[in-house]
């Protein structure tokens, strides 16, 4: 395995998001890029990692990945309320990738920020999610 199957994961990731209607009632949409204009709120990925973790003849691989919640609502209350949502849609969630078995995802930490000079509101959330062979 390997990199081959990070488009498979972020795709299952997509339709797990975007599948949710609580999540997308408070955002406009869910990006790998964000289309020129796109009004905010919204959620897009953000880095990976890919990771071996062959174990006991076992084919395993840990990805972390990094959703961003972006927002310019005045405080943070609107961005950390997507963020919870996010979290709950894929913390401990099942997914079906396409070519791999899932083993499982979970939430890992969030940094809120706000950069200088402007009203946007960014918030990271770091997850870690295992497939194998």
């Amino acid at each position: 395995m390997g990199t081959k199957y990070l488009t498979n994961v972020q795709t299952a990731l997509y339709a797990k998001l975007t599948g949710d209607a609580t999540l997308m009632a408070l955002i406009t949409g869910v990006y790998d890029d964000v289309p020129t204009g796109t009004a905010l709120p919204y959620v897009v990925f953000g880095e990976w990692t890919d990771e071996s973790d062959d174990t006991m003849g076992a084919n395993h691989r840990e990805l972390t990945f990094v959703l961003e919640v972006h927002s310019e609502y005045l405080g943070f209350k609107e961005s950390l309320n997507i963020a919870d949502e996010v979290k709950r849609v894929l913390h401990k969630c099942s997914l079906t990738v396409t070519g791999a078995t899932f083993v499982g995802c979970l939430y890992q930490e969030s940094f809120p920020q706000r950069p200088p000079g402007g009203r946007l509101r960014f918030i990271p959330m770091r997850f870690r999610l295992r497939i194998s062979e």
